[in-house]
């Protein structure tokens, strides 16, 4: 009988992906407390510079629907910022470690290829008498 067994990849994608819907819904129930709480922030409404609203209200006389929306979205900030900024940090140091290369190889190898180009009618010239000093004595007589 053979045992099926995840790979340790698949098995750390699906913690992960398990570890951040439990974050999702830790961050959904303390922003719902907060706004159900009452904020004590106005809610000020306008659009092009006219209020929409005739007065301020309070975020905490808001339906529980709204409620519910107004905590899914600071929830799902709470989450994806700090995501969303750990990738632009990686694509920054990509992009260093890129120019870095570019700054510093880059011109080596260039430098390299052009002291190449330079001398090789030297090194054709060490070559060639290598070559005719190094050849073994040859017979005088003929194999029969």
């Amino acid at each position: 009988m053979s045992r099926i067994t995840l790979a340790p990849r698949r098995l750390a994608w699906r913690w992960l992906l398990a570890a951040l819907l439990a974050l999702l819904v830790l961050a959904s129930w303390a922003t719902w407390h907060w706004v159900d709480q009452g904020l004590p922030l106005p809610l000020d409404i306008s659009i092009n510079g006219e209020p929409v609203l005739d007065t301020p209200h309070e975020i905490a006389a808001l339906p529980a629907t709204d409620k519910l929306a107004i905590a899914a979205g600071l929830a799902l900030a709470a989450v994806l910022v700090p995501l969303a900024l750990a990738v632009a940090l990686a694509g920054v140091l990509i992009a260093v470690l890129l120019i870095l290369l570019l700054a510093v190889a880059l011109p080596l190898l260039l430098g390299s290829a052009l002291l190449l180009v330079v001398l090789s009618p030297l090194l054709m010239l060490g070559w060639l008498l290598w070559r005719t000093l190094a050849r073994p004595a040859r017979s005088a007589t003929i194999a029969a």
